[in-house]
């Protein structure tokens, strides 16, 4: 009993890892309908970006594809290696320092005909003008931001340590101006210890890919332990 539990496992896991590494010598698809899956993220407190791209057979929601040669993907000119885990399948990642990453950037894909289907972007980053203070009371809190383009979006998390609290989750336009946290808003935290994160989140689809489309994900927090309480 013990061997053929032995051998059943081993045969699921044996499938488990052919359906997420698939590469077009094995399988019958179309070599035209590949979904380019992109994202990035980073965060102030590690100082990293990190930029991971998969492609998948046909769909968002179909498994990751090995590239066989001529096919590569290319970012700023450097040649991405593949790497995988069992979970994910195979995936394409560079990892860069924040403050080594501005401007713009290009993602070079080439399919097994030589195509390119190229994306350019800049990453989000942002940074506060100026920091906010530590203690802080249930007055308007104001936020100056830099690094936000005027379009764009940010997303406000606060939670307090009780266990019922809800806390503060908002989304707010960024036209230049100040991003404020309302006396209101802050009406549902407890007094004492709290953590506010900040989300520059962009998604988009890409502009350049074969007929299964595709998608750029990117996101950059910030997050402060701050101390909140009653207005004297």
């Amino acid at each position: 009993m013990k061997l053929q539990a032995a051998a059943a496992m081993a045969l699921l896991l044996l499938v488990f890892w052919r359906c997420t590494n698939i590469d077009f010598r094995e399988e019958k698809m179309d070599p035209n309908d590949i979904y380019f899956d992109y994202i990035a993220w980073g965060d102030e407190e590690t100082g990293n970006i990190t930029i991971k791209l998969q492609y998948r057979a046909g769909g968002p929601d179909q498994p990751a594809l090995l590239l066989q040669a001529p096919s590569s993907v290319m970012l700023d000119n450097q040649v991405l290696q593949p790497d995988s885990t069992k979970f994910t399948g195979p995936y394409y990642e560079f990892i860069v320092p924040a403050n080594e990453f501005a401007g713009e950037h290009s993602i070079v894909f080439t399919d097994n005909k030589n195509r390119q289907y190229k994306s350019k972007f800049e990453f989000p980053v942002v940074g506060f003008k100026s920091e906010p203070d530590s203690i802080i009371d249930r007055r308007d809190l104001v936020l100056e931001l830099e690094g936000v383009k005027p379009e764009g979006h940010v997303r406000v998390l606060i939670t307090d340590t009780s266990f019922y609290g809800r806390g503060v989750e908002k989304i707010d336009s960024f036209d230049n101006k100040p991003l404020i946290i309302t006396r209101e808003d802050l009406r549902d935290l407890k007094n004492g210890p709290v953590y506010l994160e900040l989300f520059r989140e962009e998604d988009k689809e890409l502009p350049e890919t074969m007929k299964a489309g595709g998608r750029f994900y990117l996101s950059y927090s910030l997050n402060r332990s701050l101390i909140l309480k009653d207005s004297l």
